[in-house]
């Protein structure tokens, strides 16, 4: 039936929604830009079926809104993993498209703004309030520590908002936009992955 998910095909998907609150419905208020979960439809050519799925993440992929649109961030985080479920990877390989994902992002007019910067520090300057453009309702707090080459990102969301994959994901889509700002041997890290938040931590030499 259509609004239902297919469990069989699209597993993780049925997890994080019956984790939620209320569902696809759950936390309106929290949105995200249509162009997120866009350029992962593009970079993964692969099709969600939209009869095994609730039907506003199917018709995310049926009728696409606008790339600048803002979408609630469950809906962006459904169809991330909607996208995972249908590729058939392996969460490993599914992690290594991360650094293809924030270059096509940061090739894009809306976002070249936020990818180029010419040191850390400059990088993290003002990040949470770039983070805002593309993320509302899901702050960050940054703490940077220039002598030691180190910064930790607490990001706090509601309930479930975003699971370990999205954590992960998002991880391993910041360390390309490090190496951008010049910074040798970046990397950043999931220190702690729970239901209302997470601590990255991030370093380079």
């Amino acid at each position: 039936m259509i609004g239902e998910v297919n469990g069989r095909l699209y597993p993780r998907l049925g997890m994080y929604l019956r984790e939620l609150p209320d569902g696809v419905d759950s936390y309106p208020d929290r949105v995200a830009k249509a162009s997120l979960y866009q350029v992962m439809r593009d970079l993964c050519e692969i099709a969600v079926d939209p009869a095994r799925v609730p039907e506003p993440i199917a018709a995310l992929f049926d009728r696409p809104p606008p790339k600048n649109r803002w979408i609630p961030e469950v809906h962006s985080v459904a169809a991330h993993v909607a996208l995972f479920d249908a590729s058939g990877l392996r969460e490993s390989e599914f992690m290594e498209l991360a650094e293809s994902y924030t270059a096509n992002i940061a090739a894009s007019p809306m976002y070249r703004a936020l990818a180029f910067f010419t040191s850390p520090r400059r990088l993290f300057s003002g990040a949470a309030k770039r983070w805002e453009h593309i993320h509302q309702g899901l702050p960050l707090e940054i703490h940077f520590d220039a002598e030691n080459k180190r910064a930790t990102i607490d990001m706090r969301h509601p309930p479930n908002l975003w699971n370990s994959l999205a954590h992960d994901w998002t991880a391993s889509s910041w360390g390309p936009l490090l190496r951008m700002s010049n910074a040798t041997g970046g990397d950043v890290d999931v220190r702690h992955s729970g239901p209302t938040g997470a601590r990255f931590e991030v370093h380079w030499e």
